[in-house]
């Protein structure tokens, strides 16, 4: 998953160029959080109960990544 995100950050900062990626995963989804945090992106913020799984509402941390923080 990590070699996909980091295929997928060379578009989007290189052809798309685009200034910033976000990613939003569950707090509890640790194996999500990890790719995040191994490819440079930092947490920006706690978004409460902002997905809806399995019969209940979750927290997600929110990602972000800018252009110039990326580690091709």
């Amino acid at each position: 998953m990590t070699r996909a995100v980091r295929c997928m950050l060379d578009v989007a900062f290189g052809a798309a160029g685009l200034h910033r990626v976000v990613i939003r995963c569950a707090v509890e989804n640790v194996r999500s959080r990890r790719v995040a945090e191994r490819l440079g992106f930092r947490v920006e913020g706690l978004l409460r109960e902002a997905q809806w799984v399995g019969g209940r509402f979750l927290d997600q941390h929110l990602y972000a990544l800018l252009r110039r923080e990326f580690d091709r």
